[in-house]
């Protein structure tokens, strides 16, 4: 049982700043969506990183960089950062 879950959106560093911004929020959007319409999920939040935090930062357009993750907070814990 989770308390909170972010859903971050990344993107790889090609493409315009505020392009990867808008592409990752809706990468983690349709997340939720997925969670909420297949597993009623409804406690989840988003975030756009777009390439803040590239897993591959020696190639920043590699795959391994457009990706989500998921923040989850459990019970006792406080609740995950995240940034709206």
């Amino acid at each position: 049982s989770f308390v909170n879950v972010v859903v971050e959106g990344h993107t790889d560093a090609t493409g315009s700043k505020d392009g990867n911004r808008t592409l990752s929020k809706k990468r983690a959007e349709s997340v939720k969506a997925y969670l909420s319409a297949n597993y009623g999920i409804s406690n989840v939040e988003t975030v756009g990183r777009a390439s803040d935090m590239l897993k591959d930062k020696a190639n920043p357009a590699a795959a391994i960089n457009r990706r989500i993750e998921f923040v989850v907070s459990l019970p006792g814990q406080e609740k995950a950062p995240s940034q709206q």
